[in-house]
């Protein structure tokens, strides 16, 4: 597998401000039932998420595109668990993607007036191309969170 290191070019970053409190948005990114409802932009769905019942985190998951039926399968080691502060975790590739290779997502989440600054960085990357098709991916993703929170589906 290849390591990933924080090129700046071909590093992912993402700043996101939502109207909740902390603890509730840091939830969002780590209770597999919520991850299943915003985490995969449109036109994706999550279809598996295999969970650690000692933690209660995923460790796989699955999302396929809904228009071609593309599969992209991936697992999740976490390495920091900062609750309500710090996520990080080891993505790892396995199904769907050009190679098995494996990033690092980082998220933090700050609290500011009116909510949460969520700042998100993925590295490891290959080459821009795949930075960006990740960044689609993402903001899609993060867009729907937004709606998610606001609706007051996330409790």
């Amino acid at each position: 597998m290849t390591k990933s290191h924080p090129d700046s070019d071909t590093t992912l970053r993402i700043t996101r401000v939502y109207a909740a409190p902390p603890d509730r948005v840091f939830k969002a990114f780590t209770d597999p039932e919520m991850l299943r409802q915003w985490w995969a932009p449109d036109d994706f769905t999550i279809t598996d998420i295999d969970i650690d019942p000692d933690s209660g985190l995923g460790t796989r998951f699955s999302m396929v595109d809904d228009s071609t039926g593309d599969r992209y399968t991936w697992d999740m080691d976490y390495e920091v668990l900062d609750e309500p502060n710090r996520l990080r975790w080891i993505s790892i590739w396995v199904e769907g993607f050009a190679d098995n290779r494996e990033t690092v997502v980082t998220v933090e989440f700050r609290a500011v007036e009116g909510g949460t600054e969520v700042s998100l960085m993925h590295a490891g990357f290959p080459d821009r191309e795949t930075r960006d098709d990740h960044k689609q991916g993402w903001s899609g993703g993060l867009d729907k969170l937004e709606g998610f929170l606001s609706s007051g589906q996330f409790v």
